[in-house]
């Protein structure tokens, strides 16, 4: 993988931004899942459209997405403790101490 880059390529744009980034990283470590924890509200209903059209995700996001192969997911700050029962396995509420 090649960090810096002689020529100008899809990552190149002011439409990308970390979301972008973080998803084309995701891609290069073969990674199964991303989850992006955004400071705004986020439905669990809305899909890769809903969250470019509502403008959660930067513009270059939704079409990267498509081709991903991964499962994308994206949370609000507030939903802390869905992402931590993610990544303990842990039911929520359940007490870590």
């Amino acid at each position: 993988m090649q960090a810096l880059r002689d020529q100008p390529d899809e990552l190149t744009s002011w439409d990308v931004t970390s979301d972008s980034l973080a998803l084309w990283l995701a891609r290069q470590l073969n990674a199964e899942r991303l989850t992006l924890v955004k400071s705004c509200a986020v439905e669990p209903r809305w899909d890769v459209a809903e969250w470019a059209a509502r403008g959660i995700v930067d513009a270059a996001f939704e079409p990267m997405a498509r081709h991903a192969g991964l499962a994308i997911d994206v949370l609000s700050s507030d939903q802390v403790e869905t992402l931590r029962s993610w990544l303990t396995g842990t039911p929520i509420g359940t007490s870590m101490a």
